[in-house]
């Protein structure tokens, strides 16, 4: 039962990182990769990964950014985290009616484990449960799942290429090292620590295909100006009881889209990101 609320959510993900492991085993782009940023340097990055983290209400909590003013970020992924918490405690209400129901169900257990390991077991299982034995905690996990692969995703991934085309904003690699503490920082210096144009080039290639949408895309709330297909049709919905659950689930992330565009009123720099028209349900490529 747990598979129907997130499959949408997940439908492409293993298709696409098949095709991303394909397409990024040439020797060119390996080359482009060990130099930017070799397997070795993602290796601390990815040890640091929790599971703690990804819950994002309680992440901003434990970083004390819950009272920061005017935190776009924060407001609308909280805000969407809690529909998608209400829309995953329905569909799950559907089919678990105690805790009992949650610990039995063999297949939810294995899948639970199989994330740990093989998933995770190079890194310690990075705080993923091995287990689920409760539906509170089952709410939580399955939140964290859709969360993560949608709206967090969007919310890091589609503005690469507004940030890093602008190759002094994050060089992708330097041709001097570091500066020291009181070292003097000239434009000279910029210059020539900058790397090389074909170097940068690629890094704005690659991050203007990543950073873009796929013409296959699905997103929370449609977009017909802009052909964007809506949730409804991408579901794994078998009864009327689990269609009314997305159907109300679409509803608030239409009244959070108008709320978005009410607060935007004004701005010089209208921060719509998170804007649930502008998220896709799913990592595609």
């Amino acid at each position: 039962m747990s598979t129907k609320s997130y499959f949408s959510s997940y439908r492409y993900i293993v298709w696409t990182q098949h095709i991303v492991r394909k397409k990024f085993s040439n020797i060119s782009l390996l080359y482009f990769t060990n130099q930017i940023l070799p397997y070795s340097a993602l290796i601390p990055l990815l040890t640091e990964l929790d599971y703690k983290h990804m819950v994002i209400p309680e992440d901003f909590k434990a970083r004390g950014l819950l009272e920061l003013p005017n935190f776009f970020f924060r407001d609308d992924a909280i805000r969407l985290w809690k529909i998608l918490f209400a829309y995953t405690k329905e569909m799950m209400d559907l089919s678990y009616k105690n805790d009992e129901d949650v610990a039995k169900d063999e297949e939810l257990q294995k899948f639970v484990e199989e994330i740990v390991d093989p998933g995770f077991i190079s890194f310690g299982g990075c705080g993923f449960p091995k287990s689920i034995s409760t539906k509170e905690k089952l709410n939580e996990y399955l939140t964290l799942l859709i969360f993560n692969v949608s709206c967090f995703h969007t919310g890091v991934n589609f503005q690469i290429n507004k940030y890093l085309a602008y190759i002094p904003n994050a060089p992708p690699c330097l041709k001097m090292p570091p500066p020291e503490q009181n070292d003097v920082i000239t434009a000279e210096r910029i210059q020539q620590s900058l790397p090389q144009q074909n170097v940068a080039l690629v890094t704005m290639a690659v991050t203007n295909i990543l950073g873009n949408f796929s013409p296959i895309e699905r997103f929370y709330v449609q977009t017909r100006a802009l052909n964007r297909k809506g949730y409804i049709g991408e579901n794994m919905a078998v009864s009327v009881d689990q269609e009314d659950c997305i159907l109300r689930m679409v509803k608030m992330m239409e009244d959070l889209v108008g709320k978005i565009k009410e607060r935007n009123v004004g701005k010089f720099l209208p921060y719509d990101v998170l804007s649930p028209d502008n998220i896709p349900i799913t990592t595609e490529i």
